[in-house]
C-alpha cells in the first residue's frame, strides 16, 4: 500500500512541476479540462510522463484523448454527426494506473472511467 501512496505522491509532484498548478489534485483531475493541457503541451506532458515513470506507450492513441490540432474542413462536417462528449479525459488516476502497469493498456487504464451518456 505504501508503494501506491508513494507513486501517487510522485505523480502529483510531477504534475505540479510540469503544469505549475497550485490546484487541488485528485485521481479524477483531468489533464485537458482541469489543467488546460491541449495540443503540443499535452503531447509533451504525456511523453515526459511516460519517460519519467517508465510507461510504454502500448495502445495509447493521442487523438482519442486530445483530438487533433490540425485544421481540416472535412472534420468540421464529420463533427456535426458525431455524438457529443466523444473524447475521454485523461485523469491522474489513469496515469497512476499506467504507471503501475508500466504500459498504457487502454482497456485497463480506462476501466475506472464512467461511460459517457449515449
Amino acid at each position: 500500500m505504501s508503494d501506491m501512496n508513494d507513486r501517487w505522491r510522485e505523480i502529483v509532484a510531477f504534475v505540479r512541476r510540469q503544469t505549475a498548478t497550485t490546484a487541488t489534485l485528485t485521481r479524477s483531475t483531468e489533464l485537458q479540462r482541469d489543467l488546460g493541457l491541449e495540443g503540443d503541451e499535452a503531447f509533451d506532458f504525456i511523453e515526459s510522463f511516460a519517460e519519467t515513470f517508465h510507461v510504454d506507450s502500448g495502445d495509447f492513441e493521442f487523438h482519442r484523448y486530445f483530438g487533433s490540432e490540425e485544421f481540416n474542413p472535412f472534420s468540421l462536417v464529420v463533427d456535426l454527426f458525431r455524438r457529443p462528449n466523444r473524447s475521454i479525459g485523461v485523469t491522474l488516476g489513469m496515469l497512476e494506473e499506467a504507471a503501475v502497469l508500466g504500459v498504457w493498456e487502454t482497456a485497463k487504464v480506462e476501466s475506472g472511467v464512467p461511460e459517457q451518456d449515449m
